[in-house]
Parts: structure tokens; sequence; C-alpha cells
């Protein structure tokens, strides 16, 4: 049960931290596109 808890937890954490660089990533590129104008 444990395991399987923790296992719960790394693909929330994965997909959560995916989501986090997704918008991370989109935010420096416009700000490098609004430095660029």
């Amino acid at each position: 049960m444990q395991k399987q808890f923790s296992l719960l937890v790394i693909s929330v954490h994965n997909q959560f931290g995916a989501g986090i660089l997704q918008v991370m990533l989109a935010s420096s590129i416009s700000l490098s596109i609004e430095s660029l104008l």
C-alpha cells in the first residue's frame, strides 16, 4: 500500500512539475520577446 501511494505521489508531482516548467518556459519566452521589442 505504501509503495502504491508513493508511486501516485511521484506521478502527480511529475505532472505538476511539467506544468510549472511549461508556464516558466512560456513566461520567459514572452519576457525575451518583450525585451527584443
